[in-house]
């Protein structure tokens, strides 16, 4: 990450102490864009998947990547989960009367 702003050091920490991590798109696209062309054009990845740590020890394989759509300067995120032994954090129940 970016450590010349004080705000990336300060969300880097946070990230850190919360326990979370970033998962990384598959292709490391930026995410926004400022609609300029040539020198005044910003591309950045700003938007991102957070995580807390413990999840990644599943059974499952988490990916992130980014993709066409929608009328913002923003990409879409989406996060794909593959595995055979995924389950819920919390128990699923259905009533039916």
């Amino acid at each position: 990450m970016e450590r010349s702003n004080p705000l990336v050091y300060l969300f880097d920490h946070f990230f850190e102490e919360a326990n979370l991590v970033d998962l990384e798109p598959i292709d490391l696209v930026p995410t926004w864009c400022n609609a300029r062309r040539g020198r005044a054009g910003i591309l950045k990845r700003l938007d991102m998947f957070l995580v807390i740590d413990r999840i990644l020890d599943m059974n499952a394989k988490f990916k992130s990547c980014a993709g066409q759509g929608g009328a913002s300067n923003h990409l879409l995120v989406f996060l794909q989960v593959e595995g055979e032994d995924i389950k819920t954090l919390t128990p699923f129940k259905f009533n039916h009367h």
